[in-house]
């Protein structure tokens, strides 16, 4: 908005918690609208030059000194916990938040805690299905708990990141062996017509098989094309279930049939069924 930015971070990386090849859509997207990234770095003052403030950083072993308009601090939130006397109630909880289990309940058990204050996933449409749970267990007494490793998110960068499931790094840390597949934006006819063809879709499947454990996207529109990726992970779909429906032309959303049907494409056309087919057809001249 004619501003020149300037982003200090101690990570190496911003959106350090998705895959290097998603990311990294992203940061050369911001390092071409002019974003000047200091990653691995620390604030270590931050005082006034007349009318000019002035934040000082170690990289490394270099000090900078950066003169701005405005310094903006965006560090997390914390839990609004103060003066509910937990303690008296006898609901555990930490600097992180409120503990709660899979049904939302609390340490004390017909008292329970949705939304940011349980510290889990600060989205709004987290608080709404925490909610829900509280509802069918508390009111309504049907047993329900809450799938977490379900929850989609939408980072509204430019261009977007959504994400449902496993991603890369995730199943690494749990163990889980995947299998990758990737359909580039520039492979999608509207795609190219919006001049937009910076991203790409990546699935996860089992190792081995085509059942679908997680999907990334990242690039135009990523947040509205997640819906067909979250009843994908949800249903315990295939890569068969996005490769068979038709998808209308030319929308964004044929990216899915693409990335699932690369997948059929290598089993059809393998050297193995190449060379029975030449058989079949040649024996048939």
């Amino acid at each position: 908005m004619g501003s020149e930015v300037t982003l200090v971070d101690v990570l190496e990386s911003p959106l350090n918690f998705e895959d290097h090849d998603v990311a990294d859509v992203v940061i050369k997207q911001m390092v071409h609208d002019g974003i000047s990234l200091r990653m691995g770095s620390q604030a270590k003052m931050v005082y006034q030059d007349g009318n000019k403030k002035v934040i000082v950083i170690e990289q490394k072993d270099k000090t900078e000194a950066i003169r701005c308009d405005e310094i903006l601090v965006a560090t997390g939130r914390s839990p609004n916990v103060e003066g509910l006397s937990l303690e008296a109630a006898g609901v555990k909880y930490t600097k992180k938040g409120i503990e709660t289990d899979e049904r939302m309940r609390t340490s004390t058990k017909h008292i329970y805690a949705a939304g940011d204050v349980n510290g889990k996933f600060p989205f709004t449409h987290v608080a709404g299905a925490e909610g829900s749970i509280i509802v069918r267990n508390a009111i309504m007494h049907i047993p329900g708990k809450i799938k977490y490793n379900m929850t989609p998110w939408v980072t509204f960068t430019d261009p977007e990141i959504g994400s449902i499931g496993y991603n890369e790094k995730r199943a690494e840390q749990e163990g889980i062996a995947y299998d990758v597949h990737v359909e580039d934006y520039e492979e999608v006819d509207r795609a190219l017509a919006e001049s937009e063809y910076q991203g790409k879709i990546k699935i996860l499947t089992e190792a081995g098989s085509d059942k679908i454990i997680g999907v990334q996207i990242v690039g135009l529109h990523a947040g509205e094309l997640l819906g067909s990726s979250i009843l994908a992970v949800n249903k315990h779909m295939k890569l068969s279930d996005l490769a068979t429906p038709i998808f209308a032309y030319p929308t964004l959303s044929e990216i899915h049939k693409k990335s699932a049907g690369k997948y059929y494409a290598q089993k059809i056309f393998s050297p193995k069924v190449r060379s029975i087919l030449k058989f079949i057809f040649g024996y048939q001249g």
